[in-house]
C-alpha cells in the first residue's frame, strides 16, 4: 500500500509541471502560427502625433487660464468660426436660429446665450455688444477670417479685473497674424456649404509687412427653407516689428445675410403642418454689416514695456424674428424687426514694470 505522503510527493511535481508544459505548448503554437514566412518582408508605418502647448508655469496666474496656439487651431476641423473657440476646454459653441446670428455659448454649466457672460475680443477689440437690440452681450463672429488667427488666450471664472464686462464666466482673446503665406482655397460640402478664401503678404525693404485676405462663404443647412446664408469678409493689416516693440494697423469688413430658422410648436410637426426641419414663417432673416479700424504700438526697455491700442467699430444689424407666430395677430402674424446701428470707439494703455527683490521677480502693470 502506497504511503499517502509519498503519493502526494509524486503528484505535486506533476501538477506543478502541467501548467508549465501547457504554457510552453501554447507559446510554441503561437510563435509558429504568427511567425511570418521567411520570404515575407515586414512592413512598418510611421504615425506622427502632433501636440501643441505652451509652458505657462510661472506665467499663468491660475489653472483657469491658458493659451491655444495657431498650430492647434489649424489642425481643428471647422466650417464656422465659432467652432474654433471650442478649443477652449469645456466651452461649447453652437448655432442658434440660423448661421447669420451670433453663436450660443455654454461654459461651466451656464447657458451664456449670445455672450452675456462670455467676453470675446479680437486684436484687443471687444466683440460683445452691450444693450444689443436682440440680446445683451451679442457676439457675432462671422466677420472673422480663420486663416488670419494666430491663436487665442482664454480665462474661466470672475478673477480677471482687466477683462471687465461680460467676463464673469469666461473670456477669450483672438490674436491676429502679421504674416501669412500666399494661399488660396476652395471647398464644397453638404448642406450648401461653400467657401472660397485667399490671402497673402507683401514684404517691404524696411521690414514692413502688408497682409491682405478675403473669405466668401455660403451655407444652407438642413432646413426645408434653407438658411441661404452668404457672407463676405475682407481684411488688411500693415505691421512692423513685433507686438512688444513695433506697431500695426488693421482694417476689417464684413457683410452677411440669410434666413433664420427659429423654434416651432411641436404640435405643428405632429399635425403634419410642417416637417421636422420646417418653419411657420420662412420670411424670418438677418442682415448684418461691420467694419473696423484698429491700431497697436509697443515699446520695450530693459525692465519695462509699454503697449497702446485704439479702435473704431461701425456695425449695423437687422433681425426678423417670429417667436409667437400667430398668437397675438392671427391674420398678419407676430413677426418683429430688431434694428441697431452702433459706433464704438475705445482703446487702452498698459505700462509694465519689472522689479526684483533678491531671487523674487515680479511684474506690476498700470493700465487704463
Amino acid at each position: 500500500m502506497t504511503n499517502p505522503k509519498t503519493r502526494s510527493r509524486r503528484v505535486l511535481p506533476l501538477l506543478l509541471s502541467t501548467p508549465f508544459l501547457t504554457f510552453a505548448a501554447q507559446a510554441q503554437q503561437t510563435d509558429t502560427s504568427t511567425a511570418p514566412p521567411a520570404t515575407q518582408t515586414a512592413q512598418s508605418e510611421n504615425i506622427t502625433v502632433t501636440a501643441s502647448r505652451e509652458n505657462l508655469i510661472g506665467v499663468a496666474e491660475t489653472a483657469s487660464q491658458g493659451s491655444i496656439t495657431q498650430e492647434e487651431l489649424d489642425l481643428r476641423p471647422s466650417y464656422r468660426v465659432g467652432q474654433l473657440l471650442e478649443s477652449v476646454p469645456g466651452l461649447e459653441v453652437t448655432v442658434h436660429s440660423g448661421e447669420g446670428k451670433a453663436n450660443q455659448y455654454l461654459l461651466r454649466g451656464v447657458n451664456l446665450d449670445h455672450g452675456i457672460d462670455f467676453a470675446n475680443f479680437i486684436d484687443d477689440m471687444p466683440i460683445n455688444r452691450p444693450s444689443n437690440a436682440h440680446g445683451q452681450g451679442y457676439s457675432d463672429l462671422n466677420f472673422i477670417i480663420p486663416q488670419l488667427l494666430g491663436g487665442l488666450d482664454y480665462t474661466k471664472g470672475p478673477y480677471y479685473a482687466e477683462i471687465g464686462d461680460f467676463g464673469a464666466v469666461g473670456s477669450e482673446h483672438l490674436r491676429l497674424l502679421d504674416d501669412i503665406p500666399n494661399q488660396m482655397s476652395a471647398s464644397i460640402g453638404t448642406l450648401g456649404d461653400e467657401d472660397v478664401a485667399a490671402g497673402g503678404t507683401l514684404h517691404f525693404d524696411d521690414g514692413g509687412r502688408l497682409l491682405g485676405a478675403f473669405d466668401l462663404a455660403h451655407l444652407d443647412g438642413p432646413y426645408t427653407h434653407s438658411d441661404n446664408f452668404r457672407k463676405i469678409d475682407l481684411a488688411t493689416r500693415y505691421s512692423q516689428g513685433t507686438d512688444d516693440d513695433g506697431y500695426s494697423l488693421t482694417a476689417m469688413f464684413f457683410k452677411g445675410q440669410g434666413r433664420n430658422s427659429t423654434d416651432v410648436p411641436l404640435r405643428a410637426i405632429q399635425d403634419g403642418m410642417i416637417g421636422p426641419y420646417g418653419t411657420l414663417d420662412p420670411t424670418d432673416g438677418n442682415d448684418s454689416n461691420r467694419w473696423s479700424l484698429s491700431g497697436h504700438y509697443g515699446m520695450v526697455g530693459d525692465d519695462w514695456t509699454l503697449k497702446v491700442n485704439a479702435y473704431y467699430i461701425h456695425s449695423t444689424q437687422t433681425l426678423w424674428n417670429n417667436f409667437t407666430h400667430l398668437l397675438n395677430d392671427p391674420v398678419n402674424g407676430d413677426q418683429e424687426e430688431q434694428d441697431e446701428t452702433r459706433d464704438t470707439l475705445g482703446g487702452g494703455v498698459a505700462y509694465t514694470r519689472s522689479f526684483a527683490l533678491g531671487d523674487i521677480t515680479s511684474d506690476t502693470v498700470f493700465g487704463l
